[in-house]
């Protein structure tokens, strides 16, 4: 049996990261629009269903390669893409409805305990907090990634039939 070389590694690397990327992608702006507030436990569902999609990945990925490094990779890759189009999207949203920092500007108002920060201030704040855990939940989706895609690497490499031949050097 032929084993991968450095070379399609990386190709398998990002071909699965990419494509379970960008459906963990489009399946997380499902839950932001559509499912947020209508299904009860939304946030976990959500996270279940993420790293079943980031097992996948890694588990193709080791499939592919008969490494679990590379299933850990691919997880990465994936969660780094769909937190990434996650990012963007959740910006946009705020940056097209200035009324979302508005509300939240109000509601800060209305406790009583800004002391003397202007309005301008608060929506700073807000804006900063925003932005911090907008990278939070990158950071996390990539860390999550790299976990769970090793998992999936671990039981696809285990799974896939293979000499215990040592690779042949390619030249």
């Amino acid at each position: 049996m032929n084993y991968p070389t450095t070379q399609s590694r990386s190709r398998v690397i990002w071909q699965i990261g990419a494509l379970f990327g960008i459906i963990l992608g489009v399946i997380q702006l499902v839950f932001l629009f559509f499912l947020n507030g209508v299904i009860p436990f939304a946030g976990i569902i959500n996270i279940i269903v993420s790293a079943i999609v980031l097992f996948f990945a890694g588990y193709l990925a080791a499939q592919k390669t008969f490494t679990v490094g590379t299933g850990a990779l691919a997880g990465l890759v994936a969660g780094a893409i769909s937190g990434i189009i996650g990012l963007i999207v959740s910006i946009i949203v705020v940056l097209v409805n200035p009324e979302l920092i508005q509300k939240a500007t109000n509601i800060v108002q209305q406790s009583g305990n800004t002391g003397n920060l202007s309005q301008g201030d608060i929506q700073a704040a807000i804006m900063g907090g925003l932005i911090i855990a907008f990278i939070i939940g990158l950071l996390f989706l990539v860390a999550l990634g790299a976990g769970v895609g090793a998992i999936g690497g671990v039981v696809g490499k285990q799974s896939t039939p293979h000499n215990d031949a040592p690779p042949t050097p390619v030249a």
